[in-house]
């Protein structure tokens, strides 16, 4: 279940990982579950010195992904090429949002 905040966009739909940086509130979009095969593209430096995952989706669209949670979907599900589909929503921890892997599509 989505938990109710605000999750911050840019003006072409990547979301930003910081709120600090967001001063048009007016990108900003109420937390949503949503269904996605998305690309781990890459594994780049905050401007703090740690690190997130990048995901992009299917409108090349980038999203932030918080390491612990991707260690997680990484260890308890299949990726192929690179690539994971599932429903996603987001999390906030202090004033940093990441991406967050509900679960698969698949029915076991």
């Amino acid at each position: 279940m989505a938990v109710p905040y605000k999750i911050p966009f840019d003006d072409q739909g990547n979301m930003w990982m910081n709120s600090q940086y967001v001063y048009d509130t007016s990108n900003t979009k109420d937390n949503y579950t949503f269904s996605e095969t998305m690309t781990i593209t890459e594994y780049p430096k905050t401007k703090y010195g740690s690190r997130q995952f990048e995901l992009t989706d299917s409108k090349d669209k980038t999203y932030s992904m918080f390491m612990h949670d991707a260690f997680e979907m990484i260890a308890k599900n299949t990726i192929v090429k690179g690539q994971i589909s599932g429903t996603w929503t987001f999390i906030r921890k202090g004033a940093n949002y990441g991406l967050l892997f509900i679960g698969t599509n698949q029915k076991d």
